[in-house]
């Protein structure tokens, strides 16, 4: 995730919890631009979800969006 989201988005990591135990989970913060973006490690889902991650670009940038 972190290599999508640096690589791709541009991301920028301003906080990595690392092996700090007082939270439930390890967690990363990223910021993209201005919005920030939570990362949390966690166990996997015991069954298929819908659970995804949705971004909205312009028609314009979609052609720069493509992995490939």
């Amino acid at each position: 995730m972190e290599a999508l989201l640096t690589t791709v988005l541009n991301a920028r990591k301003v906080f990595d919890r690392g092996s700090q135990t007082f939270s439930l989970a390890r967690e990363r913060f990223f910021l993209v631009g201005r919005p920030w973006i939570a990362t949390i490690e966690a166990q996997s889902l015991p069954a298929r979800s819908y659970n995804h991650i949705a971004f909205k670009i312009d028609d314009a940038e979609e052609d720069a969006c493509w992995l490939g």
